[in-house]
């Protein structure tokens, strides 16, 4: 597998994601941090959220300012007051039009894998958060959905319910590997007829 790269920039952060054979390699650069990482593809859940946020410490401050504002107007201090209220809308303004957006994918270990994007990449980023979840079912479906007559048939029978659980596979697919499972082993779920 040929691994691939995306990079994403938001103001004074940078995230580098790479798909590996078996794993994600991330790197997050601040003006002050750096942190490389892996995440393994057992980790990573097969789902995405795609979240819009604004900083809250910079509207609670915006807010403040502006009701000093108000206050200084009540008080009659137009001078102070006009500059305090007009600085806090332009501060709300810019808040709201520079929205954080970002793509989540949770994974196990604590650490989200958290790709930020704007209007020019959009597609891009989004795109390659569904070859992250499409490279971690194939992975696991290649780790754990080969059916193996020489491997017992519990663990064989766990790992196609691991994938289900997961939602790697769909329940046609679990059905056909059971299916599969059980000839292999001659075996049977369930109830059998009693022929006399």
């Amino acid at each position: 597998m040929m691994n691939k790269t995306i990079e994403t920039k938001r103001f004074l952060k940078k995230l580098n994601v790479e798909l590996l054979e078996n794993s994600i390699k991330i790197k997050h650069k601040t003006l002050f941090d750096y942190i490389e990482y892996e995440v393994y593809y057992e980790n990573i859940e097969n789902k995405k959220t795609v979240i819009e946020e604004v900083n809250n410490g910079l509207v609670a401050i915006s807010s403040v300012i502006f009701i000093v504002g108000l206050l200084y107007l009540f008080g009659s201090y137009y001078k102070i007051a006009l500059p305090l209220m007009l600085f806090s809308i332009v501060l709300i303004i810019t808040i709201f039009n520079t929205k954080q957006r970002i793509i989540r994918i949770k994974n196990s270990s604590g650490a989200n894998i958290q790709m930020f994007f704007d209007k020019s990449n959009e597609n891009e980023v989004r795109d390659f958060a569904d070859e992250i979840i499409s490279h971690t079912n194939s992975y696991l479906l290649n780790k754990y959905g080969k059916i193996d007559k020489d491997l017992p048939f519990e663990n064989q029978f766990s790992n196609i319910e691991y994938l289900r659980n997961r939602n790697v596979i769909n329940e046609e697919k679990y059905q056909q590997l059971k299916n599969q499972l059980l000839n292999k082993e001659g075996r049977t779920i369930g109830f059998n007829d009693l022929k006399k």
